[in-house]
């Protein structure tokens, strides 16, 4: 009977070892089909950006068949490559004349910008200063108009003088014409 238990517990013992084995190989084996699935996938999609680009290769290639007729008939480029280099030349000369054409557009615009506010400042500054000048020459009429009542006066004394009339009646001959004036 003990030999019997023995067995049973070696049974049993073999038998939780063969189920705990079992488990971890489905596990393993789950873990490896996840992974073999992710790899298939990983491959289709490889597989799709390959033909995707073998695809491009060959649209391109009638360009590169264009290319080599080029420098086949040109005694410019020796070969494909430097076709490319002097493309590369070209198209870095390209960038820098933009750069400069850019640059030399914002100059322009702030030159042009410049020019119209002192053309503006220059406007008002002329304005300004024929208004000076008409009230100057307002004031030049006003003084010369007084200076020639003057002039008039002193003219028309000194002819009274001369004539030998007297002082009183000068006056009152110059303010006679004054009111007929008026």
């Amino acid at each position: 009977m003990i030999r019997y238990c023995k067995y049973l517990q070696e049974n049993d013992a073999k038998r939780a070892r063969y189920i705990k084995r079992f488990k971890e190989e489905q596990k393993a084996k789950e873990a490896k089909d996840i992974e073999i699935a992710k790899l298939e996938k990983k491959l289709e999609e490889v597989s799709k950006n390959s033909a995707k680009l073998e695809q491009k290769v060959s649209s391109l290639r009638k360009y590169e068949d264009y290319l080599e007729m080029v420098v086949k008939k040109s005694d410019r480029f020796p070969n494909l490559e430097a076709l490319y280099r002097h493309y590369s030349s070209l198209e870095h000369s390209l960038n820098k004349l933009t750069d400069l054409s850019t640059s030399m557009q914002k100059n322009l615009e702030h030159k042009r910008n410049y020019y119209s506010q002192l053309e503006k400042d220059k406007g008002n500054e002329i304005v300004l200063l024929n208004n000076d000048i008409t009230v100057l020459q307002k004031k030049l009429e006003v003084n010369i108009r007084v200076d020639a009542k003057v002039f008039e006066r002193v003219c028309v004394f000194r002819t009274l003088r001369l004539e030998g009339k007297s002082y009183k009646q000068q006056s009152s001959n110059l303010l006679t014409k004054r009111r007929k004036r008026i």
